[in-house]
């Protein structure tokens, strides 16, 4: 598959587009949810931070951000050396939202308007523009952050979803390849960037009931992680078993975490990144060449 333009996302050109961090950037969060709901970019020390992270954004949609942030905030990007990108758990690589029922959700978000595979997509029968056109016209029901999680919201868990109990071969080979064009545009932006993949964490009881299915795909992608850290070196960071996924206040349901989760998470995080990183995440190497404008990069193709 070809990304042959690049399309729009309210989500990006809203953030990308305002006087958050105005200038230029030192640091991106890419990822689903997860990263949405858990990293406070104002917490990351020692630079600029945007959260791009996104409900229901897959792995190509996470590169085809990147690429919209590329081609139309290039200047944004003259300084930007750390790129944090969150990997979902260990299904991720087995899951595409434009196949799936959650692609108007991620429209309704704001997410990119590239209809990627939705032409095969078998849950909806509605034309492309129909569909972003209904999804724009969609108020998603804001969360109370402050929230805790309950029993019953782990008995609402879609612990059977298809991208946990179904494998797709294609979406999983399309997947790496992506993910790799992902990172090897990373590179192009910076060559020295510093890119951290990770896994936050989701509450213990969840993370139990799931612990069948997710530890039959963890060799799987481990062994793809591994292989992507040999060719474009990035550190990675676990956090599915860490002891804070114990702590129930800081989750408002059983996948997310809550305000209060978040500060934690994030505080985490930083001492953990500070530790890799000898006392700082972002790179001294400052104003470096906007080398993402069009006349100065060609942008990789999903084949």
């Amino acid at each position: 598959m070809c990304v042959k333009q690049t399309p729009s996302g309210k989500h990006a050109r809203s953030i990308m587009g305002s006087g958050e961090c105005y200038g230029s950037i030192d640091g991106m969060i890419l990822g689903i949810s997860h990263a949405e709901c858990g990293i406070i970019p104002e917490q990351l020390s020692g630079g600029c931070f945007v959260n791009l992270a996104l409900s229901s954004q897959d792995i190509y949609y996470n590169y085809a951000t990147l690429r919209y942030c590329c081609v139309h905030h290039a200047e944004r990007l003259r300084r930007m050396s750390v790129l944090m990108l969150d990997l979902f758990d260990y299904t991720y690589f087995n899951y595409d939202v434009s196949l799936s029922r959650d692609i108007k959700n991620y429209l309704s978000y704001g997410g990119i308007e590239d209809p990627h595979n939705y032409p095969a997509n078998k849950n909806f029968s509605l034309p492309w523009d129909e569909l972003v056109r209904q999804a724009q016209s969609f108020q998603p029901v804001p969360q109370n952050r402050n929230r805790v999680v309950k029993d019953t919201d782990i008995d609402r868990f879609p612990f059977s979803s298809s991208p946990r109990t179904k494998r797709f071969d294609a979406t999983i080979q399309e997947n790496i390849a992506v993910f790799h064009e992902l990172l090897k545009l990373a590179r192009q932006i910076n060559p020295s960037m510093r890119i951290i993949c990770l896994v936050l964490p989701r509450f213990c009881k969840t993370r139990e009931r799931l612990a069948g299915v997710l530890d039959s795909w963890r060799g799987e992608y481990l062994d793809i992680i591994r292989d992507a850290q040999e060719r474009y070196g990035f550190e990675f960071l676990d956090y599915t078993d860490h002891m804070i996924s114990t702590r129930r206040e800081l989750y408002y349901d059983s996948a997310h975490l809550n305000a209060a989760g978040a500060a934690a998470f994030t505080d985490l995080l930083r001492a953990d990144l500070n530790r890799l990183y000898g006392g700082g995440i972002v790179s001294t190497l400052h104003d470096m060449t906007p080398i993402c404008r069009s006349a100065a990069i060609v942008l990789p193709r999903i084949i």
